[in-house]
């Protein structure tokens, strides 16, 4: 801490205030003559005045910023109480948001985190004039939003029933996608189904606990890529006029799904044997063939 000393100019008939000579008990009071810095150093170790000084930058952008954060969480939190898509993602710590395990890219972690703040830029040429969703035509006149983009839509739709179809282990139908929201936008695994589960004991044998473990983070990969996937196709249509059907919107999004695990059970498997992530490697590339991501099954 540097010392200084400033004088006070007063205004014209102010007068300074009265210094106070009282004694405090058991202190002894003297005065320091300020020219006197023979044997005091420049600086001055003391907990108690670094303390404050640390946290001035904190209070000074606590004001400064609180109007804006105010309004970004009164934002979320009404988000949070219509208890729809949205909601479920919002109950994650800020740690959780930003994780990528080593599985998934800086640009799906990005995204994914503007997506649960509600920051993704939806902006385009013409939009003040028409912001109707121009990914397919059966969206008609629907506007386009962050919900209908990664929920709502029929290409989002698809992706998603795709998605629980396989993981389920049985068919799911449009109208039930809506009953597992909280899982695909959280990223949480739904629990698996009795079929599922014999299937993986049938196959996985005594290590199957180990191969659900690679089965959990299969789905906390698959939907990270699923959420990223669907925001790089709107960015296609929107900004470099791409035509895409439902089908091959669909098919691209499974693929790109089952591309990542596939690369990272290689990745993993080539590090040293014997070591835990080389383990987990290999029960990852044996749990990704289990999840097939049907390319024409779309129940529309």
């Amino acid at each position: 801490m540097q010392w200084r000393i400033r004088r006070r100019i007063y205004h014209q008939g102010a007068r300074p205030p009265a210094r106070s000579t009282r004694p405090w008990p058991c202190h002894r009071v003297s005065s320091l003559d300020p020219q006197l810095s023979v044997g005091y150093p420049p600086t001055i170790a003391n907990r108690h005045v670094l303390w404050p000084l640390e946290r001035q930058p904190y209070c000074k952008a606590k004001v400064e910023l609180g109007t804006a954060l105010r309004g970004l969480l009164q934002k979320l939190q009404t988000c949070a109480d219509r208890g729809d898509w949205h909601s479920a993602a919002l109950n994650q710590t800020p740690k959780q948001l930003w994780s990528h395990h080593n599985a998934i890219t800086e640009y799906q972690v990005w995204v994914y985190y503007r997506l649960v703040l509600q920051q993704l830029n939806l902006f385009f040429p013409g939009r003040e004039l028409n912001n109707s969703c121009r990914r397919l035509s059966v969206c008609g006149s629907t506007k386009e939003t962050l919900k209908h983009i990664f929920w709502t839509s029929p290409v989002a739709q698809g992706c998603w029933q795709a998605l629980l179809t396989s993981w389920l282990g049985s068919d799911v139908r449009p109208y039930d996608v809506s009953h597992y929201a909280g899982h695909c936008m959280a990223r949480q695994l739904p629990p698996l189904s009795r079929s599922m589960m014999q299937r993986l004991r049938v196959t996985f044998g005594d290590t199957v606990e180990t191969y659900i473990v690679q089965w959990k983070r299969i789905w906390w990969i698959v939907c990270s890529v699923c959420i990223s996937s669907l925001w790089i196709q709107r960015n296609r249509v929107v900004h470099e006029q791409l035509q895409l059907s439902l089908q091959g919107s669909v098919r691209e999004i499974c693929a790109n799904g089952l591309r990542q695990p596939r690369a990272l059970s290689v990745r993993e498997r080539l590090k040293l044997q014997g070591c835990k992530a080389s383990v987990y490697g290999s029960a990852l590339r044996y749990s990704t063939p289990a999840l097939r991501l049907p390319e024409h099954h779309i129940l529309w």
